[in-house]
């Protein structure tokens, strides 16, 4: 097939938030952070020398490598508020005050996890993105006929390319960049994006006389923050590579199966972020995908037999919540995961029943530093759960310090 992709305009580009993206604010920790600090503060100027200090609180927190605490005119608002306000968490016309949009409320309460949250993002988001994007570009891409989910088609993509050829159902941010973007604008279906990839990577078709469709400075690296959301949210991770290049690094699908990716198909009905939450819950995707994740990390931990044990003689061998004294269905909780350097010690562990471990696990439930627990909007839906405790005794040998660390999705 002779493939011949043209650029509809020449401005038209896959744009994340800024022009000049910073890796780090894409980071779950980070961006949750930040947007609890703005719902801390909401009603303020962002110069608000309070709201600073809190950022400088986050900034510490998180460890973040870029400055969450600037000076009160060159605020995060104003350098790079468009990562809060490209996903729908901050109202795009800020008036001169902090304003969370209702969905940006949800996700700062914690009534919804980290999974629902990235599912959402990835059925919501469109290019041209309405949320950062002026009339003028957004009618640009009305007239091309242009209208795309960028995050979903990465998924579908990957799928596909596993369906064909299993091991070689990846993606690299260079396939993307050089094939997937350029074709995708010029109508070509995922099938014919597909079979590109693959001749490309047999060595059949030759790309190079193809046009830029990444030519700026900062065009590469906004295209591979698609990626990187869907990596630091767990439906994509990097396969085994020796690959130099972070461009050139493979990346397979993660804790989301093919099914699960279909049954994100979206109609041409506009509907809101909290509407397409809703649908999420009930179909049960979200579910799914945490309890995959969580087995994946018990299975990857590798002092569990031992951690398991201190925490059971720690607690006399009773959930800290339930109260449930029966062995066989207590298991030793990390208070902040191994995957983000959690320690196997007693100050970082919780015994809790199994069912109570995989909420706490996924984000459902949440543990504050001051004993007081707080559900999701779907296990607060659930008769399992409406005799939880409200307040817990928090013993004196965990840190709580891990806890306000928990907070995070």
């Amino acid at each position: 097939m002779n493939y011949h992709p043209i650029k509809p305009f020449p401005e038209y580009k896959w744009r994340w938030a800024t022009l000049t993206p910073t890796e780090s604010l894409n980071r779950p920790s980070i961006f949750l952070g930040v947007l609890r600090a703005f719902q801390k503060h909401s009603g303020e100027p962002p110069s608000s020398i309070n709201l600073q200090k809190t950022l400088g609180v986050v900034e510490k927190d998180t460890n973040s490598d870029v400055a969450l605490a600037r000076s009160t005119d060159r605020n995060l608002i104003r350098n790079s508020g468009q990562y809060w306000k490209s996903l729908g968490v901050i109202e795009k016309d800020t008036r001169g005050r902090i304003d969370l949009t209702p969905f940006g409320k949800m996700v700062g309460n914690g009534e919804i996890t980290q999974i629902e949250f990235a599912l959402t993002i990835v059925k919501s988001m469109v290019l041209p993105n309405p949320n950062i994007e002026t009339e003028q570009t957004i009618s640009k891409w009305e007239s091309h006929g242009l209208k795309i989910s960028p995050l979903l088609l990465i998924l579908k993509i990957i799928s596909e390319l596993y369906l064909l050829q299993n091991d070689n159902g990846y993606i690299t941010a260079n396939e993307l960049i050089k094939i997937v973007i350029p074709l995708n604008a010029s109508n070509y279906n995922n099938q014919e994006i597909v079979q590109a990839i693959v001749a490309h990577r047999e060595g059949t078709i030759n790309i190079d006389s193809w046009e830029d469709f990444c030519p700026a400075a900062n065009d590469r690296r906004m295209a591979r923050e698609f990626m990187l959301f869907l990596e630091y949210n767990h439906l994509i991770k990097k396969s085994i590579s020796n690959n130099r290049s972070a461009y050139d690094e493979k990346y397979i699908l993660d804790c989301i199966s093919i099914e699960e990716i279909v049954g994100l198909n979206i109609t041409d009905e506009t509907y809101s972020n909290n509407q397409i939450l809703d649908e999420l819950i009930i179909d049960d995707i979200p579910y799914a995908i945490e309890r995959r994740r969580a087995s994946r990390d018990i299975l990857e931990r590798p002092n569990q037999a031992n951690f398991r044990k201190n925490i059971l003689n720690a607690y006399t061998e009773k959930c800290l919540i339930t109260g449930v004294n029966i062995r066989n269905v207590l298991e030793a909780a990390h208070i902040v995961p191994v995957s983000e350097d959690g320690i196997d010690h007693v100050s970082n562990g919780i015994c809790l029943r199994t069912d109570i471990h995989r909420l706490f696990d996924t984000g459902h439930l949440k543990i504050r530093s001051d004993g007081e627990l707080s559900l999701s909007k779907k296990a607060m839906r659930s008769e399992n759960y409406g005799d939880l405790p409200e307040q817990i005794y928090i013993p004196d040998f965990i840190n709580k310090e891990f806890l306000k660390c928990k907070r995070s999705f």
